[in-house]
């Protein structure tokens, strides 16, 4: 099944863990794949020690995407399509490899077998990082054990179409509208 968490409020990744956690307490493999952030958030630091939990984020991101100069923009595409195909990778059985944690199957009974969550991939489809065709292609040829969770803002009709669950966040008010910037342990 595919989950969409999409819209200008807050809390989108924040879901998107807390399934993360829940799978991982079932021992269920997840890949949690961040694009267009750097990887220095708080929630990462504690995923990164739960041993069902790999994480992927892109190398060596610096600031925000319409800031970037063309030579960023560039390595932002590559390392977004390179994590895309990883994430592809882990999702298609087959085309696995052995030897990480995150490839070792535990027997139990749970109804998915994997659990990956593309977090913020609908900015890196937004901004021509990974083309919307490629990732539209990918969940629809899912295997039916995975479960795929997508966040970000504003997804084409296309994705909410293909999409087994939808839930938008709406932002009513945020400090950010004040001039109060990103807090350590609340925002990042």
């Amino acid at each position: 099944m595919i989950e969409l968490y999409y819209g200008d409020g807050k809390g989108k990744t924040s879901a998107a863990i807390g399934l993360a956690v829940r799978a991982a307490g079932h021992h269920v493999p997840v890949l949690f794949v961040q694009f267009l952030k750097d990887g220095s958030s708080g929630e990462l630091k504690i995923l990164k020690k739960i041993d069902e939990v790999e994480i992927l984020t892109e190398d060596g991101l610096k600031g925000f995407f319409p800031n970037m100069d063309d030579d960023e923009k560039k390595k932002a595409k590559d390392e977004a399509e390179k994590i895309f195909e990883s994430a592809k990778n882990f999702a298609i059985k087959e085309k696995k490899s052995p030897g990480t944690k995150i490839f070792t199957k535990p027997e139990n009974d749970a109804e998915i077998k994997e659990l990956l969550v593309l977090d913020e991939v609908l900015h890196a489809v937004h901004f021509g990082l990974i083309d919307e065709k490629d990732l539209l292609d990918f969940l629809k040829n899912l295997p039916k054990d995975v479960e795929v969770v997508l966040t970000g803002r504003a997804p084409s009709q296309q994705i909410i179409n293909v999409s087994d669950y939808a839930t938008e966040f709406r932002k009513e008010k945020h400090p950010f509208d004040r001039g109060v910037m990103a807090r350590t342990g609340v925002e990042m």
